[in-house]
């Protein structure tokens, strides 16, 4: 089942996405970012985001497996007009394989749909050959745009994104 967030929610998201920098990242990320990424940190983050309704859970046995957030583009020059941002998605590393992630993609895709939205932008980090794989075989492909040594470094230097988009068939 997929679902908006809730407040209690948050924790069980914190530890899902640091989990998920671990897994995809840990050899992308500079030391120090990494280092600071733990369940107590996103958790902040994720109690500032709360504020949108555009985050929704995947729930399986009762357990949150994974989620998804989409919001208005950010962080990109000149976005396509119309299109929404898929901001994160991440799972479970039990999930990882199982189909989860094209559930979250799809139902992300439905949402953005509802909400009039034409197209979908993401980034991901040069790189992350594993979501660059699902994002080509979900529909998205590369357009090209770059983004090196974005804010959320601090500072930290060496990191490009990768910049894909979709049209929702609008």
């Amino acid at each position: 089942m997929i679902r908006p967030v809730t407040l209690q929610d948050l924790p069980v998201i914190a530890r899902i996405h640091a989990e998920g920098w671990y897994n995809a990242y840990g050899a992308l990320l500079p030391k120090p970012i990494l280092g600071a990424t733990t369940p107590d940190s996103m958790l902040e983050k994720w109690q500032g985001w709360f504020v949108s309704d555009d985050i929704y859970v995947l729930v399986e046995d009762d357990e949150i497996v994974g989620f998804y957030h989409t919001c208005q583009p950010r962080n990109i020059q000149n976005p396509p007009s119309g299109f929404g941002k898929l901001y994160h998605l991440y799972l479970s590393p039990s999930s990882n394989g199982k189909g989860a992630g094209h559930r979250l993609f799809t139902h992300a895709i439905d949402h953005l749909k509802s909400k009039g939205d034409k197209g979908m932008l993401l980034w991901t980090l040069d790189g992350n050959g594993p979501a660059k794989a699902f994002y080509e075989r979900n529909g998205m492909s590369m357009d090209g745009g770059r983004l090196d040594d974005p804010e959320w470094l601090e500072g930290q230097k060496g990191v490009r994104h990768n910049y894909f988009r979709i049209g929702l068939g609008l």
